[in-house]
Formats: C-alpha cells, sequence, structure tokens
C-alpha cells in the first residue's frame, strides 16, 4: 500500500533533481559540444565518441551506463537504484533533445583562452548541479557506478578512481584532438570535483542542519 506522506516527501527533490538535469546537459551541449571540446566524465568518452564517429552522445550514455548497470548487477549484487537508472536515462534524452530542440552547431578554432573560459564554467557549473542532484538521492550514472564494479577486482577510494579515468580521457583526447584540448579537460575534471564537494558538503551542513 502507497504511504500518501512518503510520496509527498519525494515529489519536491524528484522534481528539483528533475530540474538541476537540464541546465547540466545545456552545460555539455553549449559549453563542450559546440566549441569541441572535451568535459569530465562518461559524458566527456561520449564527446569524444561523437566527434570521431558521429555517435550521438545520449544513446552512447545510455548504452555505456545500462551495461555497468547490469555488470554491477551480476558481479557486485548492487545496481544504481530506480532513482540512479531514472537520472543517466534522462540526461542521456535530454542531452540528445536539447541540442537537437536548439539547433546547435559546432564552432571550430575558438582562442584558448575562451576555451579555458567555457570549460572552466562548465566544471563549476555541472559539478554543483551534480551535487546538489547527488544530495537529493539521484545520481547519473557515470564513475560512481563504475567503481563499486572495479572495486570487486581492484580497490581503490572514488576520489583516486574518478581522477584516473579522467587522466585516461586526457591521454585520449590528447592524442587525436591535442594536448592543449586534454590540458583543458584536467582543468574542467578540477573544477568540477571541487564544486562538487564544496556543494554536497554545503548541502548537507546547511539543509540537514
Amino acid at each position: 500500500m502507497f504511504n500518501v506522506n512518503q510520496i509527498r516527501k519525494g515529489i519536491k527533490p524528484f522534481i528539483i533533481a528533475s530540474v538541476c538535469f537540464v541546465p547540466f546537459a545545456l552545460s555539455i551541449n553549449l559549453l563542450s559540444w559546440q566549441y569541441k571540446l572535451v568535459s569530465g566524465g562518461f559524458p566527456g568518452y561520449g564527446l569524444v565518441v561523437n566527434y570521431l564517429t558521429g555517435f550521438s552522445v545520449g544513446i552512447f550514455l545510455l548504452i555505456i551506463n545500462t551495461l555497468v548497470l547490469f555488470l554491477n548487477f551480476i558481479f557486485v549484487g548492487k545496481t544504481a537504484g530506480i532513482k540512479g537508472v531514472y537520472g543517466y536515462v534522462w540526461l542521456s534524452f535530454l542531452i540528445d533533445f536539447t541540442r537537437k530542440y536548439m539547433g546547435l552547431t559546432q564552432h571550430l578554432n575558438t582562442p584558448f583562452l575562451f576555451n579555458t573560459l567555457v570549460l572552466s564554467f562548465q566544471g563549476l557549473v555541472a559539478g554543483s548541479l551534480i551535487g546538489v542532484i547527488i544530495f537529493l538521492g539521484y545520481s547519473f550514472g557515470s564513475y560512481s557506478s563504475l567503481v563499486l564494479l572495479v572495486n570487486k577486482l581492484w580497490k581503490i577510494a572514488p576520489p583516486p578512481f574518478f581522477f584516473l579515468m579522467d587522466f585516461v580521457l586526457a591521454i585520449i583526447t590528447a592524442y587525436f584532438f591535442g594536448i592543449d584540448r586534454a590540458l583543458l579537460l584536467l582543468i574542467n575534471a578540477t573544477l568540477f570535483f571541487i564544486a562538487f564537494n564544496y556543494t554536497l558538503k554545503f548541502s548537507r551542513e546547511k539543509v540537514l542542519k
């Protein structure tokens, strides 16, 4: 039997988290894809695949996160849960939908300083939004789901694992798009991590106080 009070309590976090995914998706399209830059996380890997093959970023995220979900269920006995599944499916849809709906096109050969500011801003915005989303009990898959699977073979804490994954992404980025794009990615990932941790800590201290 449904608990009406629990449903009511769950509606507000659901709405806030769902809304937060919108600017997060827009930051990937407007600040990364539009200037053919690579930001961190699974979306960054999706951007690289998109630049090289034209394959949809949203569908890439849907496939990779679903694969991690099933592997976690088989080998770890855990999944991202319904909130995690909703998060990555909703984000995957928003990334492809907003880019097509807005009719975005890519602008190449933008100055390095401009690209630095763009990706720095993207990292701060995305990190802050994800901090709120995680605080509300939702997620978007990505590295946080993969680390559970990796820990079955190799014990590593989430922060160094996240850095390792972005470092590998930076090497791939440098190979295909140049060292400058790889450097920008590392700046983006660092600012994302700072903004994410600060937002999550602030939310827990102020909201739960």
